[in-house]
C-alpha cells in the first residue's frame, strides 16, 4: 500500500513543480527589468512595462506589429507607421492624435477654406463656412468666370452675369437675377414665365422665348396701367387709361414751351391749369371706387409745381375736388409748397411725421406703395436723377374694409382762382405688386 501511495504522490508533485516553474512572477523589479530589456533591445527609452503589457510610449519606431493593449497618447510624429500591422485595430487602441492646422490663411475661420485661382475657376471670393450637420455650404460673395449652374436655384437666389455664364436647368419661382447689371425675374415654374420689365440697356436674354400667354397670365395677376400724356392737346380730355374730370372750370393745356417743362426726359407733357374760379383744377383719375385696398398697389406720377399754392392728392384717394379724401393712402400738399403723407379711413386720418418743401420749375417722382398684408404704406420722394429725397410711413387708418373703395388718383386746385397754371405733369402709372387672386 505505501509503495502505491509513493507512486500516486510522486507524479502529482512533479505536475506541481513545473506548473509553478513556467509561471511569471511579477514584481517592481521584473517591470523594472523588462524595461531594460526593452531599451537594451533598442527601443527608445519611455517604454514602460507593467503587469504584463506595454502601456505606455512617448515615441514608438517602426516596427510595432501590434496595437493591442496600448493606452495613452501620442502626437502625429509619434505614430509609428500602420503598414504590416498583425491582428485587429479597434477605435480605441488607436493613440489620440492632434491634427489641428498649426497656420491659416488670415481671416479664415477654423470652418473656412482657401480657395486657388487659375483660369476658369474661383479667382476671388470670400471664405466659405461648410455646416456638416445641416450639408450646406454658405459662401457671402464669389466672382468667377464661366461659371455654369446645373442644380435648382433656390426661391430668393440672386447671381449676376460677367462672360459667358449660364443656368442649365432648374430656376426656382420668384426670384431675382441680375443679367448684365440688369434685372429679370422668374414669375411662376416652366418654360415661357420670365419677367423682363427690370431689365435695361445691354441685357442679352439670347434663346430664351417668351409666350404671350405668359405676358397674359403676368397682366392678370399683377395689373399695369400708365399715360404718358403723348396724345393729350388742348381741349382733348383724354388721358387713357385714366379719365380727366375738370374742377369748375380747369383744363388740360399743352406744356409751357423751353425752359424746364420740355426736355428729352420728358416726353408727352401736359400742363393742369385752374380757371377763373377759386378752388379750380383738374383730376386725373380711375373710375369711380374702382380700388379697395388690399396689399400691393403702388401709385407713381412725375411731376412739376408751376406754383406753391396748390391743393393737391395724389396716390389712391376718393376726392374730385379741392375737399380732402375720405378715404385714401396718398400724398398731399395744402395750399402750400409743403408735401407730406397722408391715410383716411372714413375721414379718420393719418399723417407722417416728416415732411418736404418742394420747390417750383423742378421735376419730382412721388411714390406711393401699399405694402402687401395692407397694414403699411410708403412714402418716397425723388429727384430727376432718382436720388431719394424723403421718404416716410405710416401704419394707421389705412383703408381696407368694405364700403372704404377709393381710386388712383391726382387732384391739383387753387384757393384764388384766376386762369394759373398748377403744375406740368409728365407720367401717371399704378401697378400691383403682388399677385392677385382672379
Amino acid at each position: 500500500m505505501k509503495l502505491l501511495k509513493l507512486l500516486f504522490i510522486i507524479p502529482f508533485l512533479f505536475i506541481v513543480t513545473m506548473v509553478y516553474a513556467v509561471t511569471p512572477m511579477y514584481s517592481t523589479e521584473t517591470d523594472q527589468g523588462m524595461a531594460k530589456m526593452f531599451n537594451k533591445s533598442g527601443l527608445v527609452d519611455g517604454i514602460y512595462w507593467s503587469g504584463g503589457q506595454i502601456t505606455r510610449f512617448s515615441d514608438i519606431g517602426a516596427g510595432v506589429s501590434s496595437f493591442s493593449g496600448l493606452t495613452g497618447s501620442a502626437t502625429a510624429s509619434q505614430l509609428p507607421p500602420l503598414s504590416g500591422l498583425n491582428g485587429s485595430v479597434t477605435a480605441s487602441q488607436i493613440p489620440e492624435i492632434d491634427l489641428t492646422v498649426a497656420t491659416a490663411t488670415a481671416g479664415i475661420t477654423s470652418q473656412q477654406v482657401p480657395y486657388g485661382s487659375s483660369s476658369g475657376q474661383l479667382n476671388s471670393e470670400a471664405g466659405f463656412t461648410y455646416d456638416p450637420v445641416t450639408n450646406t455650404l454658405t459662401v457671402p460673395a464669389i466672382t468667377a468666370t464661366n461659371v455654369t449652374v446645373t442644380g435648382t436655384l433656390e426661391s430668393g437666389s440672386q447671381y449676376s452675369t460677367a462672360g459667358s455664364s449660364s443656368v442649365t436647368t432648374g430656376i426656382g419661382y420668384d426670384q431675382t437675377h441680375n443679367i448684365n447689371g440688369t434685372t429679370a425675374a422668374w414669375v411662376g415654374t416652366g418654360s415661357g414665365k420670365f419677367d423682363v420689365s427690370g431689365l435695361q440697356g445691354g441685357a442679352n436674354l439670347g434663346s430664351t422665348t417668351l409666350q404671350y400667354s405668359s405676358l397674359l397670365n403676368s397682366a392678370r395677376k399683377r395689373p399695369f396701367a400708365f399715360t404718358e400724356f403723348l396724345g393729350q392737346n388742348a381741349g382733348n380730355m383724354s388721358v387713357d387709361p385714366f379719365m380727366g374730370i375738370a374742377i369748375t372750370s380747369g383744363a388740360l393745356n399743352n406744356p409751357t414751351s423751353g425752359g424746364v417743362f420740355t426736355s428729352p426726359n420728358h416726353p408727352g407733357v401736359i400742363k393742369l391749369t385752374g380757371s377763373s374760379s377759386a378752388n379750380s383744377g383738374y383730376c386725373i383719375r380711375s373710375a369711380t371706387n374702382s380700388i379697395l385696398i388690399g396689399g400691393g398697389e403702388h401709385f407713381e406720377c412725375i411731376f412739376n409745381l408751376n406754383l406753391a399754392t396748390t391743393t393737391t392728392y395724389m396716390g389712391f384717394h376718393d376726392s374730385a375736388t379741392v375737399a380732402e379724401p375720405v378715404d385714401g393712402a396718398y400724398m398731399a400738399l395744402y395750399g402750400s409748397s409743403t408735401i407730406q403723407g397722408m391715410t383716411s379711413n372714413n375721414s379718420t386720418r393719418g399723417t407722417t411725421s416728416t415732411k418736404y418743401t418742394l420747390g417750383t420749375s423742378t421735376w419730382y417722382r412721388a411714390s406711393v406703395v401699399v405694402g402687401s398684408s395692407a397694414t403699411r404704406v410708403d412714402y418716397t420722394l425723388y429727384n430727376d436723377s432718382g436720388t431719394v429725397l424723403w421718404t416716410d410711413n405710416l401704419t394707421t387708418n389705412i383703408p381696407t374694409g368694405a364700403g372704404r373703395e377709393c381710386t388712383v388718383n391726382l387732384t391739383t386746385t387753387e384757393a384764388s382762382g384766376g386762369s394759373l397754371d398748377l403744375m406740368h405733369l409728365d407720367f401717371l402709372a399704378f401697378a400691383m405688386d403682388k399677385d392677385l387672386v382672379r
